[in-house]
């Protein structure tokens, strides 16, 4: 399959997992050993991992996700794509609020299909508001 078909069925694949609150089928379209980099803390890494950091999202109540592509291409076992993701997310005195960014996907293309192996997530300004920054790691410790 050509991979902006494929790419639209892996986002589907994913939607449809969110929807369903089911962590585990979410985190399939990633590969075994991905890794998520996101400013909300220190990454997530592998699929085990980035269910856990689902079931966290879903227990957040974050609902109606939503991703749109903005920019994708591959060549040979590699491609990317630059998502607009947004979902709304209930804040502690029960307003629903809009969170929205981008994200900055690397597939890679193995005997299953395409898979996500990183994903970098980049929230709007708006979305940022009030979160503490992160402390660097030490030098020469791995991020």
């Amino acid at each position: 399959m050509a991979f902006q078909p494929a790419l639209k069925a892996l986002i589907a694949q994913y939607l449809d997992a969110y929807a369903a609150r089911d962590a585990r089928a979410a985190s399939a379209v990633f590969a075994e050993r991905a890794r998520i980099i996101t400013p909300f803390g220190p990454p997530i890494v592998g699929r085990d991992a980035i269910a856990a950091a689902h079931y966290d999202w879903f227990d957040d109540g974050e609902t109606n996700k939503r991703l749109d592509v903005v920019e994708a291409g591959a060549r040979g076992e590699m491609g990317y794509a630059v998502l607009r993701w947004s979902a709304d997310l209930r804040e502690p005195d029960g307003r629903i609020v809009r969170d929205t960014g981008l994200s900055l996907n690397v597939l890679m293309h193995s005997y299953g299909g395409w898979m996500i192996a990183q994903t970098a997530l980049v929230p709007d300004a708006s979305t940022l508001a009030g979160v503490p920054p992160l402390e660097l790691a030490e030098a020469g410790t791995p991020v």
